[in-house]
């Protein structure tokens, strides 16, 4: 049991301390062809035209270029866990880093977990803001963030061991965060968010509010504060958002 605790915890340990400023191509790790391969069929199988060139994918023309690396590995007695980053990256050169745990007997099998968590939550919400293609798994808003109309594209709330995501009551803090997020001061243009928590026993509490591959501080602070889920053994909830310009806010700049 204490291997499979220390497993999961490790896991989502690849979703915390992630700043990451000045992020570039230059200073991405090198990415794994085979991961690579596999993010360019996971596009075409949703209907985006993707290749491999290089260290990237392109994916409709170039719309978005995507690579994926395995970045660290830890072994215990049952077992391992992986941390697979999958860097998107769209025309103005912005990039979007998104990390994620895998758990498995061997490396291969936790890999394949990690990209699974990947195709279960982030994927979508790249694929419909950032390709304009329809996905049956986000919700995209219109929220007024600040003074502005922004166009919101929310993925799943996704969770890990002892946790239902479609429990009422494990959903119960998203309203409050996305209360914090529109009354704060977004600038104009492309922004992405992701929170996290986990705890084990109600105990040893993890939260994160990350904007733009950096921690938000005063969002995280916010998080801090919230009431969330009580559960025996380990869990953790994460969801990833993209805002954007309304088309109509774009024409008139």
């Amino acid at each position: 049991m204490r291997s499979l605790l220390q497993l999961l915890m490790a896991a989502t340990c690849a979703l915390t301390g992630c700043q990451r400023p000045s992020l570039s191509a230059s200073n991405l790790p090198p990415p794994d062809p085979q991961l690579n391969k596999l993010l360019a069929d996971l596009f075409s199988a949703h209907g985006a035209a993707a290749k491999q060139y290089g260290d990237w994918v392109e994916v409709d023309g170039g719309r978005l270029r995507c690579r994926a690396a395995t970045v660290a590995v830890n072994r215990y007695e049952t077992g391992l866990s992986v941390q697979l980053d999958v860097a998107a990256q769209v025309p103005d050169g912005k990039i979007v880093l998104e990390s994620f745990g895998g758990l498995g007997a061997d490396e291969p099998s936790a890999v394949k977990n990690a990209c699974e968590n990947f195709a279960n939550s982030s994927f979508h919400v790249l694929l419909s803001a950032l390709l304009d293609r329809p996905c049956e798994h986000v919700d995209t808003e219109e929220w007024i963030i600040g003074e502005s109309s922004r166009r919101v594209t929310l993925g799943s709330i996704t969770g890990r061991a002892n946790v239902r995501p479609e429990e009422p009551t494990s959903a119960d803090w998203f309203p409050v965060m996305e209360k914090k997020i529109k009354g704060s001061r977004l600038s104009p243009g492309l922004h992405w968010i992701r929170i996290f928590h986990s705890e084990v026993d109600g105990k040893s509490p993890t939260t994160e509010v990350l904007l733009d591959n950096d921690i938000w501080s005063s969002m995280q602070e916010e998080a801090e504060k919230i009431e969330w889920p009580k559960r025996e053994g380990f869990y953790s909830v994460r969801i990833f958002v993209i805002v954007q310009d309304n088309e109509a806010d774009e024409a008139r700049r």
